[in-house]
Parts: C-alpha cells; sequence; structure tokens
C-alpha cells in the first residue's frame, strides 16, 4: 500500500497541538485508515518517543494499549496536556490589574 505524505513526530517548538491533530486526521484520510485499531497504532507509532513517553505518564494507571484507551481519548488527554485551558481566575485577575497607560484612553 503506497502512502500519502508523511508525519513527523510531534514538536512543540514547531507547531500546536491542535495543528498536529488536524494534519494527523487528514493523514489517515489521504491514507484510507479508517479502522480505529490501525488509526491508533499509525498515531502511537507518528507520535514520536518523547510525546508517547509523556502520553504514557498522562494515561497512567492504564498505557496506551488498552482496548478501553481510544484514540479520541489519546487525543484529548494531550490537547489538555499542551493546550489547558486558562484559569477564570487569572484571567479575571490579569483583567483587573491591567494599569492604563498614558496612551490609552478610556471611553
Amino acid at each position: 500500500m503506497a502512502t500519502h505524505g508523511k508525519m513527523s513526530a510531534f514538536d512543540g517548538s514547531k507547531e500546536s497541538w491542535t495543528s498536529y491533530s488536524e494534519r494527523l486526521d487528514f493523514y489517515f484520510k489521504a491514507n484510507k485508515i479508517t479502522a480505529a485499531e490501525s488509526q491508533k497504532a499509525v498515531f502511537i507509532t507518528v507520535i514520536g518517543p518523547r510525546t508517547y513517553g509523556l502520553l504514557k505518564s498522562l494515561l497512567q494507571p492504564k498505557t496506551p494499549q488498552d482496548s478501553t484507551v481510544t484514540l479520541d481519548k489519546m487525543k484529548d488527554v494531550l490537547q489538555k496536556h499542551f493546550d489547558p485551558k486558562p484559569s477564570p481566575i487569572v484571567q479575571r485577575f490579569k483583567f483587573h490589574t491591567r494599569e492604563n497607560i498614558a496612551i490609552s484612553k478610556i471611553l
């Protein structure tokens, strides 16, 4: 089976996790990888050793090989790690402690 394109290992200094995940979905479509187990195997293979080690740590006590751990679950765990939601408390603090500078105008 000929493959279209090549997926490199995830590198957070070059792209966001969201972007990598989207490219991976297109890779699956281009190569007609539709079976869930095949997608999971390809995902684990292409993310690279550093991201795989991180994934194993984040999934503890389960492992990526567990049948209960789906591809969506693995992607979600990594999404929450690499792109966490900002804390509303911190954002509120930043908003209320903003200082007006000389050029800013109050409407």
